[in-house]
């Protein structure tokens, strides 16, 4: 299957055994992310799996491989002030983590300043924060620490409160709900800027290619969840699916300055509607 799936330039040279030394542990969504295993243990995958590609002979093969070609991609220009004097809050830890590095560097090549914070362990969001991303992530495995975090939830809403932009996403929009059910049925009461309950799930809530259709503009995305939401605000639209468009796609809600998706955005793809989206 691998190789008749494969072009004609990249040849299918030999295949690895199955071998526990370099199984990698996984979970819904994914592998365990590196940060949570010791260096150590990495290491001793990293050096089996060397070992496995010199026991297949694969080796000598590798400086044969011609470089790889991409194909032109046209990139619409990025206004270097579009941002200019803004400053934007990223959620980063062990909750929040799904983050394109592409879309920093968009945000900071557009003039802002990027600044992140812990809503697991800080105390409140940063000072002088004109915007904050809540990107995707494991929330529903820290719903307890979350929920306790009385002071940064407190900080949040009030930076909602003050009209200032907030974008959301999957583990990012599941955390602005007003309760979020883990997968043991434990139910948090978390950030609530917008009505709902996030519940998870054991089997897959949503996979695939998407385009937001914000007001502010398409955003090429992609969806990749295991919960669904219920209670939550009439959407303002729906993600256009890559190969089913005629079926509606991942909801989007505005409550607020507050947009919220399932949907994990490209930021790239639209440079000013990104600026748009945190320009408010």
């Amino acid at each position: 299957m691998v190789r008749d799936a494969l072009p004609d330039n990249l040849p299918l040279w030999a295949a690895l055994k199955r071998d526990e030394s370099v199984e990698l542990p996984e979970r819904h969504l994914g592998l365990v992310q590196p940060s949570e295993q010791k260096e150590e243990w990495i290491e001793s995958r990293l050096e089996s799996g060397a070992d496995l590609l010199e026991e297949a002979s694969i080796l000598p093969f590798l400086d044969k491989l011609k470089p790889v070609q991409f194909m032109p991609q046209q990139i619409p220009a990025v206004r270097p002030d579009a941002l200019s004097g803004k400053t934007i809050a990223i959620a980063r830890d062990d909750a929040f983590s799904f983050i394109y590095a592409a879309n920093i560097t968009l945000l900071q090549d557009m003039g802002a300043k990027i600044c992140y914070f812990s809503p697991i362990n800080d105390d409140s969001m940063p000072v002088e924060v004109t915007g904050l991303w809540l990107p995707g992530g494991y929330p529903e495995l820290h719903a307890k620490k979350l929920s306790e975090n009385t002071t940064m939830i407190s900080s949040l809403k009030h930076f909602h409160q003050a009209g200032k932009p907030i974008l959301a996403e999957c583990g990012g929009f599941l955390f602005c709900m007003e309760s979020l059910i883990d997968i043991d049925s434990n139910q948090w009461k978390i950030l609530g800027l917008m009505k709902g309950t996030g519940r998870m799930k054991s089997k897959l809530g949503g996979l695939g290619m998407q385009t937001a259709p914000f007001p502010e503009g398409e955003i090429r995305a992609h969806t990749f969840h295991h919960s669904m939401s219920s209670g939550t605000p009439d959407p303002i639209c729906h993600g256009v699916r890559e190969r089913t468009a005629s079926c509606n796609g991942e909801a989007v809600y505005r409550e607020g300055t507050l947009t919220a998706t399932y949907m994990h955005m490209f930021f790239p793809s639209n440079a000013e509607a990104v600026a748009k989206l945190f320009a408010i």
